[in-house]
């Protein structure tokens, strides 16, 4: 029996996906001045990246079952850091509205080298990109009372992508009218199964997310 050969990604390929690592430089704007990366907290093979059919997903780069007060509210990816303590790449945590951690997000259920909770996204997202779906109360509370003064009706979707009921609960209690299911997310026979039965038990509607073919 034949042994497949590991593959290898290029540096060039690996950057492109997950940002530059440890020993790559990036040259800064337009100028003649480089920054090397000095550190980087991303665990190899366990990088977090968001969009269809990547890591950032229910059970899978996203955490599932833990209540909101100890997930972040935003997290951004593969950043490079420059200040005072170094050159480094990491993730960014974002809760209530300050940066509260750097360092590897992700979910402590299947990867390792976690320091932070990735709970969710973005708040809201113009027109049709992204998700259009509000996971984090504090971020609800926002979109609430940014349309508040406006003369129209108006209703916010909560991230329905868990299967765990804890954090749909909370977010509908902070003022989701209805909860959304989005492929990017993960929408696993046990995501659809929980996001439907706790739909049905708040009386609230469900919006899914159909991939193209």
């Amino acid at each position: 029996m034949q042994i497949s050969q590991i593959p290898e990604v290029s540096r060039e390929s690996y950057a492109n996906m997950y940002g530059p690592t440890t020993g790559d430089k990036i040259r800064l704007g337009d100028t003649d001045l480089y920054a090397e990366i000095e550190k980087d907290f991303a665990v190899y093979g366990d990088e977090c990246v968001f969009g269809g059919g990547k890591v950032l997903r229910d059970g899978m780069g996203q955490a599932t079952g833990y209540p909101t007060s100890c997930c972040l509210d935003t997290v951004i990816t593969n950043a490079v850091i420059i200040d005072y303590t170094g050159i480094y790449k990491a993730d960014i945590g974002i809760k209530g509205g300050n940066i509260v951690a750097i360092g590897k997000a992700g979910n402590p259920d299947v990867m390792d080298c976690i320091t932070t909770l990735v709970g969710g996204g973005t708040g809201p997202a113009d027109g049709t990109r992204a998700t259009t779906c509000t996971p984090a109360p504090f971020q609800m509370q926002l979109m609430l009372q940014s349309t508040d003064g406006l003369p129209i009706n108006t209703g916010f979707t909560g991230k329905g992508n868990s299967a765990k009921p804890e954090g749909l609960v909370e977010i509908i209690k902070a003022g989701a009218m209805g909860l959304k299911l989005h492929e990017d997310w993960g929408s696993t026979p046990s995501a659809i199964d929980n996001c439907l039965t706790v739909a049905d038990a708040y009386d609230i509607q469900v919006t899914f997310m159909i991939p193209f073919l």
